[in-house]
């Protein structure tokens, strides 16, 4: 994938893995933030926007084909 360090991006939660809808601080499906990409976007790393408006939990896979990331807890798309 394409460098993003400082990119506007956007990304939308698409899939919930862990929370069942309860997530506590309401990133639940359908959750959407558009923000500057502070850190890149790396298996083993978490990924912020804006750097700590979001936060991900630790990247465990990239899917360049559909734009998506999955984390230990969910499944996002990123556009840029």
């Amino acid at each position: 994938m394409e460098k993003i360090l400082n990119k506007t991006v956007k990304i939308t939660k698409i899939k919930d893995l862990k929370f069942e809808g309860k997530h506590s601080n309401k990133i639940n499906e359908g959750f959407e933030m558009v923000g500057r990409a502070t850190t890149e976007l790396e298996i083993g790393q978490k990924f912020r926007l804006d750097f700590l408006s979001f936060a991900s939990s630790t990247v465990i896979s990239i899917d360049e084909e559909n734009m998506t990331f999955s984390t230990k807890n969910s499944v996002y798309k990123i556009e840029f």
